[in-house]
Formats: structure tokens, sequence, C-alpha cells
């Protein structure tokens, strides 16, 4: 159902046999789509294999034709929609951030560089490369098949997880960016998450953040889109309620003394930007949970 507030279908993971993971291998896929009954955001990453047949989609508004032995990687709050396929055969993966959190923190920020790598979405696939990854997709697929107990669950997640660093390394090596490169776009998510725990209450601007860390605003926006799948706005405002509810919810602050204490001093100002966030008003909201208490 499309949100009132966001006319694009924002698409869960849903299927499969874990909630945090889905696999799919198509095999002959023909189909035509309505573009508009199509376009969807997703609240996770997605990695299509296409390894023969044709056909378009879009991601973020650009156009990519689908050919065969080309990978498209599609973020988290991407916005995506199919064309047409024809006859397309391949392979699937679609993991949440909780599918790898377990997965030690440096190897796991390894994969990460294919949400942040610049220019494009869409990826050939080497010769030399593809034997390799038929054989860790065959095995994917057959630990998914299978999967339910807690030892197949870890083998798929390093499985999966050997996958993405293998695309990683293509990626890498096509886009002309360097390991260095990459890595650098990881340690900026990471200081502006860090930064932004440290100013919420006090620096509302993205440009803040953007000088602080020493890139451009829309450095930084590309870079945050791509590794979160939300604008530095976003998360920003989304900081901030989070810790209004708090206020709201523990102390007896008044909405006054809330909005202030979060760096607004107009109290409409504040108040309208929870509503939107929130769908309630602050007042609303501390009521609520009050009733729940």
């Amino acid at each position: 159902m499309k949100r009132k507030t966001d006319p694009i279908l924002y698409v869960h993971l849903e299927g499969g046999n874990a909630s945090s993971i889905y696999i799919e291998k198509f095999v002959r896929w023909t189909e035509k789509f309505e573009p508009q009954a199509n376009t969807h955001r997703h609240s996770f990453n997605e990695i299509i294999w296409f390894q023969s047949g044709s056909g378009q989609h879009d991601i973020d508004g650009q156009i990519f034709d689908i050919v065969s032995q080309t990978v498209s990687i599609i973020a988290k709050g991407q916005v995506h929609a199919f064309i047409y396929a024809k006859n397309l055969t391949g392979f699937m993966v679609r993991f949440t951030d909780e599918f790898l959190q377990h997965i030690r923190s440096r190897e796991h920020n390894d994969y990460q560089s294919l949400f942040t790598a610049p220019d494009s979405e869409n990826w050939i696939m080497p010769d030399n490369e593809q034997k390799n990854l038929n054989l860790l997709k065959q095995l994917i697929l057959l630990e998914y098949e299978q999967m339910g107990t807690k030892e197949q669950s870890a083998t798929l997640r390093y499985l999966v997880w050997a996958f993405l660093i293998k695309l990683a390394i293509i990626v890498s090596s096509q886009s002309g960016e360097s390991k260095d490169y990459l890595q650098g776009a990881i340690d900026i998510q990471k200081n502006f998450i860090q930064l932004l725990e440290q100013s919420y209450t006090i620096q509302h601007q993205v440009g803040f953040y953007a000088k602080s860390i020493g890139i451009s605003n829309g450095q930084l926006g590309r870079i945050i889109q791509k590794s979160t799948g939300k604008n530095c706005k976003q998360l920003i405002l989304e900081r901030i309620v989070i810790e209004a509810k708090r206020y709201l919810q523990f102390t007896d602050f008044t909405i006054k003394q809330i909005s202030n204490a979060l760096g607004y001093e107009d109290q409409s100002h504040f108040s309208k930007l929870f509503k939107q966030l929130t769908k309630s008003s602050p007042q609303q909201y501390r009521e609520s949970m009050q009733k729940n208490t």
C-alpha cells in the first residue's frame, strides 16, 4: 500500500527461508511492466546477475540496458523499476543489513564498497571471473534451499559475503577507483555518523557536516545515500526525533524545553518537524506513551 506522503511504493523483504535474506534463480523470464505500478524503493540491498537474455530497468531515474553477463547493484533506498524482460536467466540476492551484521566489522565493511562505488549501478562480468562466481552461486543456492539450522545459516552468510567481496573487487577494477578511494567512502560515512552523534542538538545543516569532514555537500550526500539509502538531512532529522521521543517519554520537560534542548528556538517549527516524521504532535506522542505505561 502506498503511503500518502510518498508516492513511491516502499518494498520490504518478504518470502524465502529467512526474513533477512531472499535468493532466487530465474530462467527465461519474459515480461513487460507498467512503469508506475512497478516503481518501488528497496528496504534491502539487491544484487542481480543477468546471465543471458535482454531487457531494461530504471535505477534512480537512469535507464540501464540489461545484457548478458552484467550485474546490477541496487542499494537500500534507491528507486527501481523494471521496464521489460525478454528471456532473462540469472540470479538474484536480496539481503538486509542485519543478515551480515555478525561478520567481523573489518570484513563487513569490505562488501559495502559495492554500494558506495561511483558512476554506475550496472557492471560487466568478466569472462575470467564467471567460473568462480558460478561455483559460489551454486553453493549459495544449495545452502539457501536447505537452510534450516544455525550452522547452515552461518554458512550461507559467509558464502554470500564471499560472493559480494568478489563482486566488490570486480566493481573496483571497472570503476577505476582504487581500494583507498572506496575505503575512504566508508570512512566518510563513519565520520558523518560520529559527528552527527556529537552535534545533532546544535547543528542541523548538511553543510556543517560536509565542511567538518572536508568534502562538498554533494560528495557527502552521494556517499551517504549509497551506503544508507537515506540522504543526510533525513538522518539528521531522524536522530533529532529519536532524542525528542526520549525526552517526551522519560522526562517532564515541556515541549518548549525539549525544543530548546534540541537546538530549536521556535517551538512551532520543532513541533511541525516532529509531526511530519511521526504523524503525531509531540503532546500526542507523550500522551500515547503514558497510556501504554
